[in-house]
């Protein structure tokens, strides 16, 4: 494992999951409501935020099968599921794989996750498929996703500069945005919609440029964007970004609207 993966995995963590991802995966697992003694899937498990969430409440009577195609991801989150003090702390199993590898037995499971997550699915059909095979009768899928970009106001900034710029900005975490989109990936997989959310969060950081190193140091998908930017560019960057974002600033920092949707999927029989 590369170095430098494990760097960016942990940044990750540090700049992005703690500020922008804990509230949404918070909100997330309450919809959920993982039981003591359920099994469940979590994909697309990053650091882990949804496993430390979800371990108290399954116990040591319960399960969790954690799943991320990044091995960086998955040896930080071993890592800080490690740290936790807790005796009633859930079994875990560990898969740094694709999900669309994984290989799963009928009636296994309680509950799928899939935190800010189908997005990154490379077969999102195919894999939902797969868990619903896997689901026990009443079991249920939770996935959560970015609505559109230009409701994700600090993503956004970053995307219009860099396309100004001339660069492909990164558009993989937004491409379910559309409710419509969303619903079509679970219910052309043989799921049910059982309930739909669409909500908005305020996610606040000490200033732009805290924000804008956070991405730009751990951000999946966009600091690989940001990384083609020399020194030059990426401070005419920076001040369109500061720009763009002047009306979510203030002199206690900026706060920047973000919106997602959360979806509860069941068999349709």
């Amino acid at each position: 494992m590369l170095e430098s993966s494990l760097i960016a995995a942990r940044a990750y963590e540090e700049a992005l999951v703690k500020t922008v991802f804990e509230p949404w995966a918070k909100r997330a697992v309450e919809i959920a409501n993982p039981l003591s003694g359920e099994v469940v899937l979590d994909l697309a498990c990053g650091t882990g935020i949804g496993l430390r969430l979800m371990s108290s409440l399954v116990g040591k009577l319960g399960k969790i099968i954690s799943v991320d195609n990044d091995p960086a991801m998955i040896s930080v989150a071993k890592e800080l599921f490690a740290d936790i003090d807790d005796d009633h702390k859930a079994r875990v199993e560990w898969y740094d794989c694709g999900a669309e590898a994984l290989i799963l037995s009928p009636n296994q499971l309680d509950l799928c996750t899939l935190l800010q997550g189908p997005n990154f699915l490379k077969d999102p059909k195919k894999v939902l498929r797969d868990v619903l095979v896997a689901l026990k009768p009443g079991g249920r899928v939770v996935g959560s996703a970015w609505a559109g970009i230009e409701e994700n106001k600090g993503h956004f900034a970053i995307a219009s500069a860099l396309e100004k710029l001339g660069y492909q900005p990164a558009l993989k975490p937004f491409s379910l945005g559309s409710p419509d989109t969303l619903r079509d990936v679970f219910m052309s997989s043989g799921f049910a919609i059982e309930k739909f959310y669409t909500e908005q969060k305020i996610i606040s950081f000490n200033s732009v440029k805290e924000f804008v190193s956070g991405v730009a140091a751990g951000a999946p998908a966009t600091r690989h964007a940001i990384s083609q930017l020399d020194p030059n560019t990426y401070e005419k960057f920076f001040e369109m970004v500061e720009e763009l974002l002047s009306k979510y600033s203030s002199t206690n920092g900026v706060s920047l609207p973000t919106q997602a949707h959360i979806v509860v999927a069941v068999s349709k029989v």
